[in-house]
C-alpha cells in the first residue's frame, strides 16, 4: 500500500562540540558555580556548566548537581545531577533531563552521551518534542551526526492532522526517512477512535512525501475491513 503521507518526522538532530578541560581546573570547581568547560572553537565558542553546586572528583570526573545546565550557543542539556569525565568526554545526565537545540527538545529520566561516536542513549520517560509534533517512548538511541537510531514503543502525535499512533519500534534511518514496526495509525481522537490503519511495517520518506505499508488494514470500530499485503 502506498500513500502520500501530510505530516513530517520529527527531526531528531542535536550537536555538541568536543569537550576538553584541565584536571588541575576539576579540583577547584567547589569553588565557582560556573565553568567554562568546554574550550570548542573560535568559531563554535565555548561551553559552559552552571550549578549550585560542583565538585571535582577522582577519576578526572566532574559533577554539577542542583539545577545543572551546560550550555553552548543555542544547545543544552538541563538535569539535576550532570557527570562529566574527562577520559572519555562522556556525560551523564539523570534527573528532569532536558536536551534542547533550537526549537526542538528531548526530555528524559536519564541520558547518557557518549563524545566519541556522537550516540546519545536516553531512558526512562523519553518525550521528543518539535513543532507542534511529539514522539514518546521508554528509550531511545540517536547518532547526533548521522540521526540514525531506534525508539522502543514509540507514541506519537502530528500536528498538521491531529494524526496519532503507536508502534512496536521506529527504526531512525536519517532525517527524512524512518520505518516503524506493527504500528498502528489514526487521525480520530482519543476519546472516539472509529477507525485505524494497522501495519506490520510503515516506510516513510519525508523528502518524496511517500508512505509504504506492508501487510496492512483498515479497522472500523475494531473490525477489520480492508487488507493490503
Amino acid at each position: 500500500m502506498r500513500f502520500s503521507p501530510h505530516f513530517a518526522v520529527i527531526c531528531l538532530l542535536c550537536t555538541f562540540a568536543h569537550p576538553t578541560v584541565a584536571y588541575a581546573e576539576l579540583l577547584a570547581l567547589h569553588m565557582d558555580k560556573t565553568l567554562l568547560a568546554m574550550a570548542g572553537t573560535v568559531k563554535e565558542g565555548p561551553a559552559t556548566i552552571d550549578a549550585d553546586r560542583m565538585e571535582g572528583k577522582k577519576g578526572k570526573q566532574l559533577e554539577a548537581t542542583g539545577n545543572a545546565l551546560l550550555r553552548k550557543g543555542d544547545e543544552s542539556i538541563r538535569a539535576d545531577r550532570l557527570l562529566y569525565f574527562q577520559d572519555t568526554q562522556d556525560i551523564h545526565a539523570q534527573g528532569s533531563v532536558l536536551l534542547r537545540k533550537g526549537d526542538q527538545s528531548i526530555r528524559t529520566d536519564r541520558l547518557r552521551y557518549f563524545q566519541d561516536t556522537r550516540d546519545i542513549d536516553a531512558q526512562g520517560s523519553v518525550v521528543v518534542e518539535q513543532e507542534g509534533n511529539t514522539m514518546s517512548g521508554p528509550h531511545l538511541r540517536l547518532n547526533l551526526d548521522t540521526s540514525i537510531g531506534t525508539m522502543e514503543q514509540p507514541e506519537f502525535f502530528l500536528k498538521e492532522n491531529d494524526g496519532r499512533g503507536s508502534a512496536e519500534v521506529m527504526h531512525i534511518l536519517d532525517k527524512q526517512r524512518f520505518t516503524l514496526e506493527k504500528a498502528g495509525y489514526t487521525t480520530c481522537p482519543a476519546d472516539n477512535q472509529d477507525w485505524m490503519l494497522k501495519v506490520g511495517e510503515l516506510e516513510i520518506d519525508r523528502s518524496r512525501q511517500i508512505g509504504v505499508a506492508h501487510h496492512a488494514w483498515i479497522e472500523f470500530m475494531e473490525v477489520p475491513i480492508l487488507y493490503s499485503p
